[in-house]
C-alpha cells in the first residue's frame, strides 16, 4: 500500500476554511518616499425593527406584562349623583391613576379605546362619559371609548411618550340604580 503525504500551506488552508465575504479589505504598499500610507475600510450594517410598545398601567419599561389594573370609585349615598367627581382608587399610581407609556419607530401612531358600549350592573348602564381622564405628563388626551383614534405625532418617524399618567374619576352627574357597575377598556397602539 502507498501512502502520499501532501503538504498544504497555512495561507492555503486558511482560504479554504474562511469564505471568501468574510475577508476584510487589505492594502499593501511599498516604496522610499515619506508618509507612504495604506487603506482599508469596512462596511456596517445596522437592522432596526418596527415597533410598537403600550403600558397602560402596572407594566415594565419596554417589556410585556399580563397584569390588569382595577379603578373603583366609591359613590357615598348622601353624594349620588350629586355633580361632585369622585376620585377612583387602584391603579399602579394609586388614586385612581395609571402610568401611560407609548414607543413606535415608523411615523405617527394612534391610540385607540374600545370596550363594551356601557358600563354594566345587570341590565342598569352608567354611560362612558361619566369617566373622566386627566392626561398629564406628556399623555396624550384620552380618546373615548369606541370613539375616534387620537393621534399621536411622530419627530423623526419616532413616537416616545416614556412617563405619562392619566388619572380617572367618575363624573357622578347622574343619579343611577345601586349596582356595581363594570366594563373593560382595551388600548390599542397603531404603527403605520
Amino acid at each position: 500500500m502507498k501512502h502520499s503525504l501532501r503538504l498544504i500551506s497555512a495561507g492555503a488552508l486558511l482560504t479554504a476554511v474562511i469564505p471568501m465575504g468574510a475577508h476584510a479589505e487589505s492594502a499593501f504598499t511599498t516604496g522610499n518616499t515619506a508618509n507612504i500610507t495604506a487603506t482599508a475600510r469596512v462596511d456596517f450594517s445596522v437592522t432596526i425593527p418596527k415597533f410598537v410598545f403600550l403600558q397602560v398601567g402596572t407594566g415594565t419599561n419596554m417589556a410585556t406584562n399580563a397584569a390588569i389594573d382595577v379603578i373603583t370609585f366609591s359613590v357615598g349615598a348622601a353624594a349620588v349623583g350629586n355633580g361632585t367627581a369622585v376620585a377612583g382608587t387602584g391603579g399602579d399610581q394609586t388614586n385612581g391613576k395609571v402610568t401611560l407609556r407609548v414607543r413606535g419607530n415608523n411615523g405617527d401612531m394612534t391610540l385607540a379605546a374600545t370596550g363594551p358600549a356601557t358600563l354594566l350592573s345587570g341590565t342598569d348602564q352608567i354611560a362612558w362619559t361619566q369617566i373622566t381622564v386627566v392626561a398629564a405628563n406628556g399623555a396624550p388626551a384620552h380618546p373615548a371609548v369606541g370613539g375616534a383614534a387620537v393621534t399621536l405625532p411622530a419627530t423623526g418617524k419616532v413616537v416616545n411618550i416614556p412617563n405619562g399618567d392619566w388619572t380617572y374619576a367618575y363624573a357622578n352627574a347622574a343619579v343611577v340604580p345601586a349596582g356595581t357597575y363594570t366594563g373593560r377598556v382595551t388600548y390599542t397602539a397603531t404603527t403605520p
